[in-house]
């Protein structure tokens, strides 16, 4: 981020529009999504560790399957799509 404005900038415009009391409530949300929901996560992703990830799980009433792609980071499915 700090060798690429572009990247810093995006970053920075990410963080501005989050809305942090939502993503504190994120737990309530999800224990509401009746849904099965499977998990695929990067095994380097750095910001959301994989094992956190695991127990992120454990909120939905009806967890599905836990996939970890080994070598992806923050977006598993576009790093490797195979």
């Amino acid at each position: 981020l700090l060798d690429d404005p572009e990247r810093l900038a995006g970053c920075l415009r990410f963080l501005g529009a989050m809305d942090w009391d939502e993503c504190r409530g994120l737990t309530q949300v999800h224990a509401r999504i009746p849904a099965r929901v499977d998990l695929i996560w990067g095994e380097q992703d750095p910001f959301f560790p994989i094992d956190a990830a695991r127990r992120i799980l454990g909120d939905f009433p009806n967890p599905g399957e836990f996939v970890g792609i080994a070598g992806a980071r923050l977006l598993p499915y576009a790093e490797h799509p195979a």
